[in-house]
């Protein structure tokens, strides 16, 4: 069920929730699809509507310092799908060097290492529609073995991951 922010009170107040999740982008979207088919109860809560809205977007305004970037109202999206709906579905494989920290780049690395993540691979594929990756992708000729040939794939839910769902789902 999908309630307008505007009749939250009434919805909210009408039922129980096991889970609330807040937040409509990718990862809110596909927990709350994956739990609702187990049979637990879900509230999602999405800031923006179904499309995009100026009232809603303006939240977004604000000045970048440091760096130059986009303006953060245009490279993030508050609407169902989240700023997904900027993404035209290219996907690569993380490498376990994605998850180390490197002197040269603040703030680089992750508390998890790439093992981590192997349990969830098979299903993060089948929600966007990919061949799972090999472990490893075949070594180029003459690069002692350093280099690897990685070929991207595109998700077919890319663009609009909140429409493939809501339509299909």
């Amino acid at each position: 069920m999908i309630v307008n922010s505007r009749d939250f009170v009434a919805a909210a107040s009408t039922g129980r929730y096991d889970v609330c999740i807040a937040g409509g982008g990718v990862a809110g979207i596909t927990l709350t699809i994956y739990l609702a088919r187990r049979g637990v109860s879900v509230l999602l809560l999405e800031a923006g509507g179904l499309e995009p809205e100026t009232e809603s977007q303006d939240v977004y305004d604000g000045t970048i310092v440091g760096r130059d970037y986009f303006d953060l109202d245009v490279c993030r999206l508050r609407f169902l799908g989240g700023t997904s709906n900027h993404w035209g579905g290219v996907c690569y494989p993380l490498d376990a060097f994605d998850f180390h920290e490197r002197e040269y780049a603040a703030w680089s690395g992750w508390p998890i290492e790439k093992s981590n993540l192997q349990p969830y691979t098979v299903e993060a594929c089948r929600v966007l529609g990919l061949t799972p990756w090999r472990d490893e992708g075949s070594v180029l000729e003459g690069s002692d073995g350093h280099l690897q040939q990685i070929f991207p794939q595109w998700s077919m839910v890319g663009g609009r991951i909140s429409r493939a769902y809501t339509s299909t789902n």
